[in-house]
């Protein structure tokens, strides 16, 4: 009887304990995988993959409390058994964790739409989504839009904290859908501002607390820069002292007019240095400026506007340029936007896998 028969067909108190730990250790393995970010379905690989090593490496290591073990042909065949058992129980468990999933992206899409059936405050659809997003959830994209769809037509019938936690789910929702397309988590603060489907007229600087600024439709909810001074008012949107709050605008078009002749037309968004993430999502940018650097630049529509970029971080995810012109003092950066402008119309996507 070999080493590794013995420890299988014995010693039944130390493969007890061996069970014992590894099962520990690999469930201990698996949460630290979540909480660093990892999908869920890893997290189950990870913790399979833990436990089983640990018991490979314990039998392989085994020393038997006697010295003399006589080798017999039952007991390696009771040897085999066992371990064909932990093969079959290890591809069990991994065809269970990527089975289920799909299983529990449903439930969770059903989940959703129940909890945001009826009237707001929506406190189960916040708290699902954010599980969503932790747990690298995904849910269907047409059930998120017609959800938030829903939910923004509810935002003009409440007031005070409702309306703020009508802000916040749909914030939530946003959040998740930039970080399904781009893998990027935001973090996202509980002020959230909407903007219902209006066209809203401004002749000065937007400054902008760090947080969601959030349209109720592309095509509906329109900002108009009209008669800006540059040298007193050089964007829409001013985003500045972020510190570790992100910050996004989605769902809306920016566009400028001039009641004069020629003129150099203002940028849609500007931001500070900070370390903080910035994001633009669903929007078009018609007759305007804008730096691209150090944004994050989501499914956006660039129509007639003058681009600049000086080779700062490049984020960009179904963009599409319509009749642009690009200017930029960088030679690496004019590299960079001559590849942009040989797209044409055609969407792009750069630094984002």
């Amino acid at each position: 009887m070999t080493k590794l028969d013995y420890y299988l067909t014995q010693d039944h108190a130390a493969r007890q304990r061996t069970m014992l730990i590894s099962v520990s250790v690999g469930a201990l393995a698996g949460m630290l995988a979540e909480l660093l970010g990892a999908a869920f379905n890893v997290a189950v690989v990870v913790c399979v993959l833990t436990v089983g090593g640990l018991e490979i490496i314990r039998a392989v290591s085994y020393a038997p409390p006697v010295r003399k073990i006589i080798q017999s042909s039952a007991d390696f065949q009771e040897t085999r058994r066992y371990l064909l058992g932990l093969v079959y129980s290890a591809v069990g468990c991994l065809a269970v964790a990527f089975w289920a999933s799909p299983r529990v992206e449903a439930m969770v899409e059903r989940k959703l739409r129940e909890a945001t059936a009826g009237d707001p405050p929506y406190d189960k659809a916040n708290k699902l989504i954010k599980s969503a997003l932790q747990n690298d959830i995904r849910i269907n994209s047409a059930t998120v839009e017609i959800v938030r769809r829903k939910v923004a037509g509810t935002h003009s019938r409440v007031t005070g904290d409702v309306q703020a936690s009508v802000n916040l789910t749909l914030a939530q929702l946003d959040a998740y859908q930039i970080y399904v397309l781009t893998g990027i988590k935001l973090n996202v603060v509980p002020r959230a501002v909407f903007l219902s489907a209006y066209t809203y007229s401004v002749n000065d600087t937007i400054r902008v607390n760090w947080g969601p600024n959030i349209g109720e439709d592309r095509s509906r909810a329109t900002i108009n820069a009209v008669d800006f001074n540059r040298a007193q008012s050089p964007a829409i949107f001013s985003y500045e002292g972020g510190g570790s709050r992100d910050a996004f605008v989605s769902h809306l078009t920016a566009t400028s007019t001039m009641s004069g002749g020629a003129f150099v037309p203002p940028a849609f968004i500007q931001r500070d240095s900070s370390p903080s993430k910035l994001a633009v999502f669903d929007v078009t940018v018609l007759n305007l400026s804008q730096a691209l650097d150090d944004i994050i630049w989501v499914n956006v529509t660039f129509d007639r506007c003058r681009i600049n970029y000086q080779g700062g971080r490049l984020q960009l995810k179904w963009v599409t340029f319509k009749d642009c012109q690009f200017n930029s003092e960088n030679e690496s950066a004019r590299a960079i936007l001559d590849r942009i402008r040989q797209q044409g119309t055609n969407s792009m996507t750069w630094g984002i896998p």
